[in-house]
């Protein structure tokens, strides 16, 4: 379904958050399994990882989503150090129900998932 949120473009200086299930934090880390893509649901469709900016979320927010917010640690990456790393792009992707839904697009071998665990701070521990 279409959204009526225009899209914006994401500053380098902002921040993304990232829902954690708890199995991916461990002593204060969010582990490189939690940056891998979903698989296509049909052939061709472009996948990302699904991110909530900052200027339309709180961490709050992004806790809840999912089956079980309970379970959830929430991650906070920087737009910048993301795009720093191996071309990829994070990109304003709102959805009907969120503004402030977002991807980061590109290839995301174990290197480029280990950088963006280094990138990532972990902001909200699972209850």
């Amino acid at each position: 379904m279409t959204s009526n949120f225009p899209i914006e473009e994401i500053p380098s200086s902002d921040n993304v958050f990232r829902r954690v299930y708890r199995g991916y934090i461990k002593n204060g880390r969010v582990k490189v399994n939690a940056f891998t893509d979903p698989p296509p649901k049909f052939e061709g469709e472009r996948v990302g990882l699904s991110v909530l900016w900052e200027k339309h979320a709180t961490i709050a927010t992004c806790k809840s989503t999912g089956k079980e917010p309970e379970n959830n640690g929430v991650a906070a990456l920087s737009v910048g150090k993301i795009r720093e790393i191996d071309a990829l792009q994070v990109v304003h992707d709102p959805k009907v129900e969120s503004q402030a839904h977002s991807q980061i697009y590109g290839r995301k071998d174990e290197e480029v998932r280990v950088q963006l665990s280094r990138a990532a701070t972990v902001v909200v521990n699972p209850d």
